[in-house]
């Protein structure tokens, strides 16, 4: 995965890029300059400057990097409760006020301190 910083990022994606047999996007590294790109560990979908875009799935190939990952209903909140455990909350991943106050708020909540509004 490169950088986005390489040079060869800007040579497929950049604004003056020359489509050279490809259009599929890439991942790319993008710059650690903020709390929340930090958190999602920066990794970027990058799309080559063409007229049309083609959607990642409608690729003829797509099965080889795409992978549909469904969730029966009932199962939803046993999958919060371990993806808490192992520290992933919506403030790990989105790091702002608004997420850390939800985060406290539930805390008080399932301590019985405050009751759902």
């Amino acid at each position: 995965m490169s950088n986005v910083d390489e040079p060869v990022v800007d040579l497929y994606f950049g604004p003056n890029a020359q489509i050279l047999g490809t259009t599929k996007p890439a991942a790319v590294i993008g710059p650690m300059n903020s709390s929340r790109i930090v958190a999602q560990r920066g990794t970027f979908t990058v799309f080559p400057h063409v007229a049309d875009v083609t959607a990642l799935n409608l690729f003829t190939d797509a099965n080889k990097y795409l992978l549909k990952v469904c969730i029966a209903a009932e199962s939803i909140d046993l999958i919060k409760k371990q993806l808490t455990c192992y520290g992933i909350t919506r403030f790990a991943l989105f790091p702002d006020l608004y997420n850390i106050a939800g985060e406290i708020n539930l805390e008080l909540m399932q301590e019985g301190q405050i009751h759902p509004s």
